[in-house]
């Protein structure tokens, strides 16, 4: 299924080429000047994308962009492939854990983080924090939990290095943490990928383009078009969407209603942590994108359907 899915998003996107912010980062930037590489980009700390298109033009040039686009598809596996771990992991049945995967692979909603190269700085980031959170959504046993929380916090630094995305998936897997391990563990992961941001924030230069931050209101109905829009793209239709929408609250409410503390604890809160983190990531998208994007654009569709699908797959399992 993977094969074939890369397989069409290549041949779907045969002829894309560079265009717009790729052009920002290969004419603006250079391997040689650390200030145009922790340049922010339309706010964001982009310094790993930036070294990875730099590097990629010193071998390929501009006579291919398959090496380019071969960053976002390869993150954008990563994504499915966390995203199945985390179903699994909450018990979801095999064949709707395949469906929604399948759905993920080839997600026509999203399309630009799924073939556009550079998408990596959203896709890279959704992708390192979903790989942190599954490093640590396991029983502490043994000499390895060090090690995957070792894992998890350079997950997080590479995340917090592709995009602001990436600073708000810090906040999830510190939860999760701090639940199963307590809060000192839980600061001790987060630690090195807030002082990263922080130490980027102090000597990054001042941005040459940002938009105007939202009001609160103006936030809130952009994120909750946003979620609509995501849901209608990814059922098909506005009846659909609503239908997951019903079926989403409903599945959670019977989780919620039905299950134990210490099993949602055990296996249910990394989806509701991350349909948690949906809404706040949409608001977030909001606050600061709102006065020059839309609430359809599929690059944030993308992000919003990937954390809430397990969530989705959870509720729909339960009823």
């Amino acid at each position: 299924m993977v094969i074939v899915s890369v397989a069409v998003i290549r041949w779907r996107n045969r002829t894309q080429f560079f265009f717009q912010d790729e052009w920002s980062v290969l004419a603006g930037r250079s391997l040689s000047d650390v200030s145009s590489i922790i340049e922010p980009h339309w706010g964001h700390n982009i310094v790993l994308p930036a070294v990875a298109y730099l590097s990629l033009f010193e071998v390929f040039g501009l006579r291919e962009y398959a090496p380019y686009q071969a960053l976002v598809i390869g993150a954008h596996l990563v994504v499915v492939g966390c995203l199945r771990v985390i179903m699994v992991r909450a018990g979801v049945h095999t064949w709707i854990t395949l469906s929604a995967c399948a759905l993920m692979l080839v997600l026509g909603a999203g399309q630009p983080n799924v073939s556009w190269g550079f998408q990596v700085t959203l896709t890279g980031s959704l992708a390192f924090g979903l790989l942190a959170l599954v490093l640590i959504d396991r029983d502490p046993t043994g000499p390895r939990e060090v090690w995957r929380r070792v894992g998890a916090a350079l997950s997080l630094t590479v995340a917090v290095l592709c995009s602001g995305v990436g600073l708000l998936l810090v906040a999830p897997v510190g939860l999760i943490l701090a639940l199963r391990r307590g809060w000192a563990v839980a600061a001790a992961v987060v630690a090195l990928p807030v002082a990263t941001y922080g130490a980027w924030l102090i000597a990054a230069p001042d941005s040459q383009n940002s938009a105007p931050a939202t009001d609160p209101i103006g936030a809130m109905g952009f994120a909750f078009r946003l979620v609509y829009f995501t849901f209608t793209r990814v059922g098909g239709n506005a009846l659909l969407g609503w239908t997951l929408i019903v079926a989403l609250a409903a599945g959670i409410g019977v989780v919620v209603a039905k299950t134990s503390w210490s099993q949602i604890r055990s296996r249910y809160a990394t989806t509701l942590v991350l349909l948690a983190s949906a809404a706040v990531v949409a608001l977030a998208i909001g606050r600061s994108r709102a006065t020059i994007s839309d609430a359809y654009e599929p690059r944030y569709i993308y992000l919003i359907a990937a954390l809430a699908l397990p969530a989705l797959a959870v509720a729909l399992d339960r009823l």
